[in-house]
């Protein structure tokens, strides 16, 4: 990710001086996980703000190069997929400065992949309860195959 930081401090509008800091970053960060009720085709939305605590936008000022973040050199996760990474430019002005405080904003939307959930749990689990529940609703006789069928019905659930 590029964020580009504008810094004020050797700017001079009499020379025409102008300093812009471009540098890549790597940020690591947690997201709190929402909507796990559609487990595992859940969609995770993240937010999460780059600014400054010490300096207002006369001296640093945030912006992205671009609304979205370029994926190009992204490499595929093989849980998620990205949905969407944009970015958005707030000012909040508040009453003790003269200068507002930017802030960036980054959206970044991500799709769990249900390939190896349903390929491990939920066809195991269907299974399992198939034969469990079948188990049960056959016919049983009064000889020894019926504690048999019980015990393979306790089993197989457990």
């Amino acid at each position: 990710m590029d964020a580009i930081i504008e810094t004020g401090y050797w700017r001079n509008d009499s020379l025409g001086a102008h300093v812009q800091l471009m540098f890549p970053a790597i940020y690591k960060l947690s997201c709190a996980m929402h909507g796990l009720r559609y487990f595992p085709y859940d969609e995770q939305n993240c937010t999460f703000i780059i600014s400054s605590w010490t300096h207002d936008s006369s001296t640093i000022d945030y912006y992205a190069r671009d609304s979205s973040v370029n994926l190009k050199n992204f490499q595929k996760n093989q849980e998620w997929d990205v949905i969407s990474f944009e970015f958005q430019r707030f000012a909040q002005k508040y009453k003790c400065c003269e200068h507002p405080w930017v802030m960036l904003y980054a959206h970044l939307v991500i799709r769990r992949r249900p390939l190896y959930y349903i390929i491990n749990l939920v066809i195991p689990t269907s299974i399992i309860t198939c034969v469990a529940v079948t188990g049960f609703f056959t016919p049983s006789s009064t000889s020894t195959e019926r504690d048999e069928k019980l015990y393979l019905g306790i089993n197989t659930l457990m």
